[in-house]
């Protein structure tokens, strides 16, 4: 029995044993759960994946990439040198390559330089990679064909970082090339009408005039000093 000072009643004392297994020996951390939302701020997972070919000559730098890509949502394939590397991307269409600048056999420079001579990767995005971080140095990597340089060591946030700005400005210039390709649609597709109602020769020509009057009425209508009446006219004659 035990006695509470406070209140002055006797009250009962329980005693019990609990028998508890040994923490695994050979496993001593412990890993702390993480809230949904700043996993999936931290990581995002792409729209689409993208194909990713990893070059580097040392292997663990080969595992630590190919694994960073996989936890960024995409897909890696390996290569341990620059030789390597334009076989690969002679043959396959990569997204995005992570090339290794030092190396045996061939260099990520005369890689990249191979690379964007032509094949199935010649558009690809190239992202050297390097221990040396010098201006003069990065300046003429991306002089030989990369977008971009990191330097080692990278880690997973650094690489998306990289591999997300990239894309952007990949983005951005196909945006900016977009309406050139549509109006050279829309040429090709009126040329086309035309050649069914003329031969080809006589389409052409009446293309080469019809631009011509535009050339002629551009100014007109972008004349302040004219009024409606007299553009109306001018279009006209």
């Amino acid at each position: 029995m035990a006695f509470d000072a406070a209140s002055g009643a006797t009250g009962s004392t329980f005693c019990f044993e609990i028998t508890l297994p040994f923490a695994d020996e050979d496993n001593d951390t412990v890993a702390l759960p993480v809230a949904p939302d700043a996993a999936s701020k931290a990581i995002a997972p792409p729209v689409k994946p993208l194909e990713v070919l990893v070059v580097d000559d040392n292997k663990i730098n080969v595992t630590l990439m190919s694994k960073m890509i996989v936890r960024l949502g995409h897909v890696p394939s390996q290569a341990s040198n620059g030789l390597e590397a334009v076989a690969a991307a002679s043959g396959k269409p990569y997204d995005i390559i992570l090339m290794d600048v030092s190396m045996p056999v061939m260099d990520g420079r005369e890689a990249t330089g191979l690379i964007r001579a032509g094949g199935a990767s010649a558009d690809a995005i190239i992202i050297g990679v390097t221990a040396f971080s010098d201006e003069e140095r990065l300046k003429d990597l991306t002089a030989v064909g990369m977008n971009a340089v990191v330097t080692k060591p990278i880690n997973t946030a650094e690489l998306s970082a990289a591999m997300t700005q990239m894309l952007d400005v990949r983005l951005s210039e196909q945006a900016e090339a977009a309406p050139d390709a549509k109006a050279q649609s829309e040429m090709h597709r009126a040329l086309a009408q035309l050649e069914e109602m003329l031969d080809r020769g006589s389409a052409l020509r009446f293309l080469d005039q019809a631009l011509n009057d535009v050339d002629k009425t551009l100014p007109v209508l972008t004349d302040k000093t004219m009024g409606l009446e007299d553009v109306a006219d001018r279009i006209h004659l």
